[in-house]
C-alpha cells in the first residue's frame, strides 16, 4: 500500500513515510480567531448559560435576594468581556484536549493582570483564569483576545 492508496478520516494525515512505512498523525486543529467562532465552537457541545437562564435565577429568588444580580457601578462591560473570554477560553481548551490541573507541579502559561497591563507569567499551584499548556498557545489568545483582556483586566 502506498501513501495514494492509504484513505484516511478527514481529521488524519500523513506525518512521513519511513523505509516503507506510512506514519499518520491527528491533524492539528486551527484554534477559533474571534469570540465569535468560539461560541460557534462550543454552543452544541457544552453547556453555555444564555441571559434566560440568569432571568429564571433572578425570578425565582426570594423576595430579599431579589438584586443577587445587581453589578457595581462600571461593571457592566469588564463583566460582558470576561464572560466572553471565558468562552474563548474554554473553546481553546476543548481543542487542545487540555484543562489545568491546579494540583500538578507542571506548568501553565498565564495572562494575568500586572499594574496596569495584561501580562504573562508561568505557574505551577497558583490557579489563574487564562491559563494555557504552552507560552506559544497563551501567547496567541493574547494576541487575539487582547481587547477583550484589556475590557476585563481588572477582573483578572
Amino acid at each position: 500500500m502506498n501513501e495514494k492508496e492509504l484513505i484516511l478520516p478527514d481529521d488524519w494525515e500523513v506525518k512521513e513515510v519511513v523505509d516503507n512505512k506510512i506514519i499518520i498523525r491527528e491533524k492539528e486543529k486551527e484554534l477559533p480567531k474571534t469570540w465569535k467562532d468560539c461560541f460557534e465552537e462550543l454552543k452544541d457541545k457544552e453547556s453555555i448559560t444564555d441571559s434566560s437562564d440568569i432571568a429564571m435565577i433572578r425570578d425565582s429568588a426570594k423576595a430579599w435576594d431579589k438584586n443577587r444580580d445587581v453589578l457595581p457601578a462600571g461593571m457592566g462591560k469588564p463583566m460582558l468581556a470576561l464572560c466572553q473570554l471565558l468562552i474563548c477560553r474554554n473553546a481553546w481548551w476543548r481543542q487542545l484536549g487540555w484543562k489545568p490541573d491546579w494540583d500538578k507541579p507542571d506548568e501553565k502559561h498565564c495572562i494575568v493582570r500586572k499594574g496596569e497591563a495584561a501580562d504573562k507569567q508561568i505557574k505551577s499551584f497558583e490557579s489563574c483564569i487564562l491559563a494555557f499548556p504552552t507560552y506559544e498557545v497563551r501567547d496567541q489568545f493574547l494576541d487575539l483576545f487582547r481587547d477583550l483582556i484589556e475590557e476585563a483586566k481588572e477582573l483578572l
